[in-house]
């Protein structure tokens, strides 16, 4: 899993996002139809149509990495990434801050049942940890997993 070593600012992301994610994904995020007008070509990321709060992609371990590998489209690659890995949790944490951008939210209210299972970067409590909402949101993460390691338990995510 590749870790950034410090806490995501969404206040650079949104620097990362007019540079990099602005052209594809629009101003307000609302994404690009295709010509057909079927299915998105670029999806949007936050507003109505957007995925919802506290899906797997509204995490960063998920998204930063998947962002990473993979983003700007047509220009990146795993093998030759345009961002570091610092911006891709940066942008994704502009782009899921739900304080900035609204999206739809979950059908259910259920949280995780069994706390063992909750992934680290879900944010919100409680958790089987001493560590703040705003660490299990932005990281950095390294610490949380050590602290699951010290007490004989894996950290999800």
């Amino acid at each position: 899993m590749i870790f950034h070593e410090r806490a995501a600012d969404p206040f650079k992301g949104e620097e990362v996002y007019k540079r990099e994610c602005l052209s594809c994904h629009g101003a307000n995020g609302e994404g690009k139809m295709r010509a057909d007008n079927v299915c998105y070509e670029y999806p949007p990321l936050w507003g109505e149509k957007s995925y919802q709060s506290g899906s797997s992609v509204h995490r960063l371990i998920k998204m930063a990495p998947f962002v990473y590998a993979n983003m700007p489209n047509k220009i990146a690659t795993y093998q030759n990434p345009k961002l570091t890995i610092e911006e891709a949790y940066d942008v994704v944490a502009f782009i899921n801050n739900d304080t900035i951008h609204k999206r739809p939210q979950p059908i259910t209210k259920t949280d995780y049942a069994s706390l063992p299972n909750k992934p680290i970067d879900y944010d919100k409590g409680p958790y089987l940890d001493p560590f703040s909402e705003t660490q299990h949101k932005y990281g950095p993460y390294k610490e949380i997993v050590d602290y699951y390691k010290k007490i004989g338990k894996k950290a999800n995510y």
